[in-house]
């Protein structure tokens, strides 16, 4: 029993999802020290923007995610934290967008059809 309490409380992810309603391309850009940063371009997302910030440590709230969107450009800003308490992000974006991740430790993947990464 007491093994099946700490799988259980070491699975638990704190996390965040947020939509920002954006034109068919986007200029996005990222900022992130430490943690890993996704960026899924498909075809099916049109005219917006999914951010999924997750943590397996501390509970990730809006203030942690800064998030701008001007006529196509959205600017994400995570707030940097703690080793244990990252957040990692996944972002869903237009196809043909283009993207710029700017990170010093975390892992960084771009997929799908971009205009330039």
């Amino acid at each position: 029993m007491l093994l099946l309490l700490a799988v259980s409380s070491s699975v638990n992810a704190q996390s965040e999802k947020r939509e920002l309603e954006t034109g068919e391309k986007v200029s996005l850009t990222v900022k992130s020290r430490s943690g890993r940063v996704s960026v899924i371009a498909v075809d099916e997302q049109k005219k917006n923007v999914i951010i999924e910030a997750t943590s397996t440590g501390a509970p990730v709230s809006s203030a942690d995610v800064h998030a701008t969107v001007k006529g196509n450009s959205v600017d994400i800003e995570v707030r940097d934290r703690r080793d244990k308490d990252r957040i990692d992000l996944i972002v869903r974006i237009p196809s043909r967008s283009k993207v710029k991740i700017e990170s010093e430790a975390g892992s960084v993947d771009v997929v799908g059809n971009v205009e330039s990464a």
